[in-house]
């Protein structure tokens, strides 16, 4: 079980990670005036913390089901 743990957090973090740079990755190639980018990271710095929680909640809620999944067909298989 704390292996999973290990391995969901890591994910978690790859995940986050990856959507805040591909984030300001895009809004810094992205063809802008300089306070309107520093407007859009900043709106998207803010907006971070809730988006977290929202796919953390997501991904959370799909490993739930999906061991739910897997536990129900172990009972069939047996």
């Amino acid at each position: 079980m704390s292996e999973e743990k290990g391995e969901l957090k890591g994910m978690l973090i790859g995940l986050l990670l990856g959507a805040a740079v591909g984030t300001v990755l895009g809004i810094l190639i992205a063809p802008a005036a300089g306070s309107e980018t520093r407007r859009q990271l900043k709106t998207a710095l803010e907006d971070l913390p809730e988006k977290t929680k929202k796919t953390t909640a997501r991904v959370k809620d799909f490993i739930r089901r999906k061991k739910e999944e897997a536990g129900e067909e172990q009972e069939t298989d047996t």
